[in-house]
């Protein structure tokens, strides 16, 4: 008998949470522009591809040589009203320092006049090419320590 009036107050409230648990998981996807950060290394370089929890836009980018920086300007598409305020938000995402691609943080700024930004910090000047997805969903950049990395990015 005590067992059935257990289960009659616990089975609703595990129901409930199982229930909000996707809504939970999507809240969060919907607060971060930042996806994943992937790191491919090559022969001559390496490719660096920074996916988007939102479809944005390649404009343009900052640092057209060999720097230490490199900062793209994004514009967003598609955005709803509920998403509106993550687009001007600061987050990033740290890596490890002994990558291949030198790579040391990635920094999506939508508080910064005239952006948004996406701007990747080295631990030393490389040389990079920017290319932005077809589907808006990837910015993907290759980097090379020691020469041209044209050959890099299809």
């Amino acid at each position: 008998m005590r067992f059935w009036g257990t289960i009659k107050i616990w089975l609703p409230l595990i129901c409930c949470m199982l229930l909000l648990l996707p809504a939970l998981q999507a809240q969060t996807v919907r607060d971060r522009i930042l996806g994943n950060v992937h790191i491919v290394p090559q022969e001559e370089c390496a490719v660096i591809d920074v996916e988007f929890n939102h479809p944005v836009r390649y404009v343009k980018h900052f640092s057209l040589n060999s720097a230490d920086q490199e900062r793209t300007r994004l514009l967003p598409l598609l955005v709803s009203p509920i998403q509106s305020e993550a687009l001007f938000k600061r987050e990033s995402v740290r890596l490890q320092s002994d990558n291949p691609a030198a790579l040391v943080e990635v920094m999506y700024e939508g508080n910064l006049e005239g952006g948004p930004f996406l701007t990747l910090v080295f631990k030393e000047p490389v040389a990079f090419q920017v290319k932005g997805a077809a589907d808006h969903r990837k910015l993907t950049v290759a980097v090379s320590r020691s020469g041209r990395p044209d050959s890099c990015i299809q």
